[in-house]
């Protein structure tokens, strides 16, 4: 496994993803569902009267109708839904690539944190090896009569402490590995094997360069900042139709149908059209409905809104109604005004995310050249090191130092290479901050690359110089 694997595993099993992108679904038809509001809605009527009358025959009714209605003008409130329910989809897919960005980061750094910690634990046995044969050999010049029973104490000593941390190492890299293989909802037992080694895989540029021309408009790659755009957009839509809820409403209807009076089957044709009005008054509600309809033969039933049923003979038949509800919708003026303080409220989180975004590129442009920074520092405190060690080596077969000096420096060593591990790591780690903060990717800026065994670190520059540094130093294969 590489980190792009790692990735590209650990996206395709994230819950979250998962759940936000089923929610796309949804809102296409929510979309579905308002654009249908502009079309007809049919339905079949039935309606069925029995009176059972004293001292005459009983009267029987059924009417059957095919109905049909069409809203013709609502203010626009149905065209702003659709477009409120557009804004939601595309705030959903903002939302998806918000959390993309975090899981890719989070899977980054517990891959860089793997990686890492098995830096650390090759440079920790590396010195246990080291500590090892030297103690053999001296274990041999002691029985010779070369050596001190002194020097084979303190050879000893540094071997037990090289030896504990190996073991916190391995635990630690152990560790980071079940805590990847979570982070990527993988089984405990599921073998993982990492390809890339942080010391010779990882190609490290310069940062400054590519940072001083990074003129990216982070403000339209950012998902975040267009998340707040998009909110505003549609509070303002919401706010829109709260305002305009004093517009008519007008709707035409019709029906077609046939009914009976007896018992027979319905064969009595009728039909007719409708047409209605609401008109919104402050909180009351004033509502008016025109029919007209065609009675073909026989006798049949209007049924008036409000009056109930009314017969009516052969021939044409109109009726009017009109209805005036009071104080009917007493929530419109806090509706209103809910909508104004969302709105205001979300002009204001835009603002204030666009400046948050700006100081988040500010301080991951920084972090990325502190960390660089630090790794030239590393890389200089392991050359001196090695200078030391070197020095020391000659001093002690002059008899100028003790062993112990010896042993204290590549122990030193040793520790300044897990550093650089983590050091190597934490670079890596804040270039990824860098992409998430300013809605880049890794192919815009390639602050470093992977070359599998051509890196350009300190180590592998060490060991190409000089071989015999290979006793200090991990090495690609991973055999010392």
């Amino acid at each position: 496994m590489d980190l792009n694997r790692a990735i590209l595993l650990g996206l395709e099993r994230n819950i979250t993803l998962q759940s936000i992108e089923r929610q796309n679904e949804i809102y296409s038809r929510v979309i579905r569902e308002k654009i249908r509001e502009y079309f007809p809605k049919f339905g079949i009527s039935y309606f069925g009267l029995r009176n059972l009358n004293q001292s005459q025959s009983d009267s029987l009714y059924n009417d059957v109708r095919l109905t049909v209605q069409q809203l013709l003008y609502d203010g626009g409130e149905n065209n702003k839904n659709i477009e409120i329910a557009k804004l939601s989809s595309t705030l959903n897919k903002e939302e998806f690539r918000i959390q993309l960005g975090k899981a890719k980061v989070e899977i980054v750094r517990k891959y860089l944190s793997s990686i890492a910690a098995y830096g650390k634990f090759v440079a920790a046995r590396r010195l246990y090896l080291s500590f090892e044969s030297q103690k053999k050999a001296i274990e041999s010049e002691l029985r010779n009569g070369l050596r001190s029973k002194l020097e084979l104490t303190e050879i000893e000593s540094k071997l037990a402490q090289a030896h504990l941390e190996v073991t916190k190492s391995e635990s630690s890299y152990n560790r980071s590995l079940r805590e990847l293989k979570l982070q990527l909802q993988l089984d405990g037992d599921e073998e993982v094997a990492i390809r890339e080694n942080i010391f010779f895989d990882y190609v490290f540029s310069d940062p400054m360069p590519l940072l001083q021309k990074d003129d990216g408009n982070f403000e339209d790659n950012r998902p975040d900042l267009k998340k707040t755009r998009i909110i505003v957009e549609r509070l303002k839509k919401e706010k829109e139709i709260a305002e305009d809820y004093w517009k008519p409403k007008f709707l035409v209807g019709g029906y077609v149908g046939k009914n009976s009076n007896d018992t027979q089957p319905v064969r009595h044709e009728n039909y007719g059209m409708n047409f209605s009005v609401v008109l919104p008054l402050g909180s009351s509600t004033f509502q008016t409905q025109s029919n007209y309809g065609v009675q073909t033969d026989g006798t049949g039933i209007q049924r008036i809104p409000g009056y109930g049923p009314q017969f009516v003979g052969q021939g044409e038949n109109t009726f009017n109604s009109a209805n005036f509800q009071f104080m009917d919708n007493l929530a419109q003026s806090r509706k209103i005004l809910e909508g104004e303080i969302k709105y205001v409220d979300a002009v204001a989180a835009q603002k204030l995310a666009r400046l948050q975004a700006s100081h988040e590129i500010t301080d991951s442009k920084e972090r990325i050249i502190e960390n660089y920074r630090e790794i030239t520092a590393i890389n200089r405190k392991v050359e001196l090191h090695l200078e030391n060690y070197r020095a020391s080596k000659v001093k002690l077969s002059e008899g100028l130092v003790k062993r112990g000096e010896v042993l204290k420096i590549q122990y030193e060593l040793s520790l300044a290479q897990g550093e650089l591990a983590e050091g190597y790591a934490k670079y890596i780690q804040s270039c990824y901050e860098y992409f998430n903060a300013s809605g880049r990717e890794w192919q815009e800026l390639p602050f470093y690359k992977v070359n599998q065994g051509r890196g350009n670190s300190i180590i592998t520059k060490l060991l190409y110089e000089n071989p015999k540094n290979a006793d200090l130093f991990p090495t690609p294969n991973g055999k010392e």
